[in-house]
């Protein structure tokens, strides 16, 4: 199968928005090939097998005029009465009742998967190119969508291809330490500052002189460290826990927040000042469900990642796979999708990864015990998750995941064969 999509290790970030756009493209990939069509207002696009279609398919389950597109402000969608039918994201359409089919929505005839795009790749493009230049600039930068869309990827490459790239990028996530302990850990402290302060010690505001800091999580950040980071961006000074006197400091700010940050401010819950300290730039980075043309070369992309920590060679993503990967919702965006694939790498041998090797964690379950808490062999409910993330921190080495869950090996493998879990090829 040829994808069309370029090198994968480039590592798409950005997308494009289709529903506000007058020309698109339909994204079709099905097991023979992958093709782009050009979509324009007015347009009536028929698919199915009949070769006189618009958009014909070599799939044995469509039907000869199988469904119709009609585009206009909205892309509408139409089963035309076919034998195996038509759904979007997963739901049977009602045959000759037009929907309308978004930019994030999955259309499936049989084996065949399409989606829409806006036309040529200008807004990737575009986009990525308005990051690079604010990334020469000295403004803030503030990243905004859901968790795992590639938010600290993105400060990275800010950093990266800034001035500042020779000097550090400090990172500290402000939802995983107490208040005392953050406030401790960005501005540091004297000794004698407080009981156990046995030492002075930099902050990491310090550490970052010269670079760039990023507040990842930036919403969870309590009020009075607010209040005390936006003296920070005022006046470019930041001073120790039981300092007599401030520390000059150079820095170039990034935050990033899964949260409606607008919303907080209005709510009273964020600074309006440090907000509009933060949003020299704002980048919104849209879920993965919206930029289906990253699936593919961020899967191969990740293959290549966990396979050369494992040093091995690399099994190719089959055509089967790459079609259940893009008909997939993606709540967890790009972390989940690295998580999918490092799983389904490590407990797959042979030279192709097909759709029946795809790990995919079961969702809505309860977090697993510690190790040091279990008495028994795993429960169900939390078995497979919790099976499945030990097996991929071991390497697939099934006695050090049998280590890590509690349980020996034995236990470990009869409980993957009731699971249908496949055991990890050598």
């Amino acid at each position: 199968m040829s994808h069309g999509w370029d090198d994968p290790t480039k590592r798409p970030l950005l997308f494009e928005d289709a529903a506000t756009s007058s020309i698109r493209t339909l994204e079709v990939v099905g097991l023979a090939a992958t093709r782009r069509i050009l979509l324009s207002r007015g347009q009536k696009v028929h698919l199915g097998r009949d070769v006189e279609s618009e958009v014909p398919l070599e799939d044995g389950l469509a039907s000869r005029r199988h469904a119709l597109l009609e585009v206009g402000d909205q892309v509408l969608v139409t089963d035309l009465g076919s034998a195996n039918g038509t759904k979007v994201d997963g739901q049977p359409l009602v045959p000759n009742q037009p929907r309308t089919l978004g930019p994030d929505q999955v259309l499936e005839i049989g084996s065949t998967v399409a989606y829409l795009r806006s036309a040529g790749v200008g807004g990737t493009t575009e986009l990525l190119e308005a990051v690079d230049r604010v990334a020469n600039s000295h403004l803030s930068v503030l990243l905004m969508g859901e968790s795992g869309v590639g938010k600290e990827v993105l400060a990275n490459r800010i950093h990266e291809k800034s001035p500042r790239a020779r000097r550090p990028l400090i990172k500290v996530n402000c939802a995983s330490l107490v208040d005392a302990l953050l406030e401790a850990e960005l501005f540091g402290y004297e000794e004698g500052a407080f009981t156990g302060a046995t030492k002075a010690k930099r902050g990491l505001l310090e550490e970052a002189h010269g670079g760039s800091f990023f507040l990842d999580e930036v919403a969870e950040l309590p009020p009075v460290t607010q209040t005390k980071l936006l003296r920070v961006l005022e006046t470019g000074q930041s001073q120790r826990l039981g300092a007599l006197a401030p520390t000059d400091l150079d820095l170039r700010f990034l935050a990033a927040t899964n949260r409606d940050l607008p919303a907080l401010v209005r709510a009273g819950e964020f600074r309006q000042d440090l907000f509009f300290r933060l949003e020299g730039y704002v980048v919104q980075v849209p879920p993965l469900r919206q930029r289906r043309e990253e699936i593919v070369p961020l899967a191969e992309a990740f293959i290549l990642e966990t396979c050369k920590k494992l040093d091995r060679p690399p099994p190719k993503l089959a055509t089967t796979a790459a079609l259940r990967l893009l008909r997939y919702g993606w709540p967890g965006n790009v972390r989940e999708l690295r998580n999918v694939i490092a799983r389904s790498v490590v407990l797959t041998g042979g030279p192709a990864l097909e759709a029946e090797h795809l790990q995919f964690a079961e969702v809505g379950i309860s977090k697993p015990e510690a190790p040091a808490q279990r008495s028994r062999a795993p429960g169900r409910a939390t078995d497979r998750e919790a099976i499945l993330a030990a097996l991929t921190a071991a390497g697939g080495n099934q006695k050090k995941a049998a280590t890590t869950l509690g349980v020996s090996v034995r236990t470990l493998q009869n409980r993957m064969d009731e699971l249908a879990i496949p055991r990890p090829r050598k």
